[in-house]
């Protein structure tokens, strides 16, 4: 599997230092040339300054979107109509509207679409969820959420609720 990363500033350095890893980076796209420049030297891929560029000249799977929120439904619809897997780091769009229509594309295009809710994947949100299965202290009537960590910067674009609130909400959709 050939993945693509688009944006590598922000949380994208931590998806491209994962992907790398893996194995399974084969290129990496920022609108900063020279950041773009850095990572694609930093883990030995092609680097692109221009999607439309990187989806003219590489062979790829799927690709990772970890960008500001405003540019996602664009760039999720280009790769989407490369019939391209997609991974969009949340909140996958600011309007509903234009996730519904993203993932019509990739419904139409036989590709998966998928958000980043990684809580799904935290070690800690595992044991509950198997505690909550087990009634292992009966049935849960209520549920509550603290974070213990400033604002970070980079969710200025979109705020607390759609940065980092939309993991609680998700983390109680899916322990249900």
């Amino acid at each position: 599997m050939k993945i693509v990363q688009i944006g590598t500033g922000g949380w994208g350095k931590n998806h491209t230092r994962i992907l790398s890893q893996l194995g399974v980076l084969c290129a990496v796209c920022d609108a900063d040339a020279q950041r773009s420049k850095e990572y694609g030297k930093k883990y030995s891929v092609n680097h692109y300054s221009s999607l439309d560029d990187l989806i003219k000249s590489e062979k790829f799977d799927g690709a990772f979107v970890v960008t500001p929120t405003s540019t996602h439904t664009e760039i999720a619809t280009k790769l989407l109509e490369a019939k391209k897997h997609v991974f969009v780091e949340k909140p996958m769009t600011y309007k509903s509207e234009d996730g519904q229509k993203i993932a019509e594309l990739a419904e139409k295009n036989k590709v998966i679409l998928t958000c980043g809710y990684i809580e799904r994947f935290n070690p800690a949100v595992n044991i509950v969820k198997k505690f909550v299965k087990e009634k292992k202290y009966g049935d849960l009537i209520m549920l509550e959420f603290h974070r213990e960590n400033r604002m970070p910067l980079h969710i200025k674009d979109v705020g607390i609720i759609y940065d980092t609130s939309v993991h609680d909400i998700d983390t109680a959709n899916w322990l249900f």
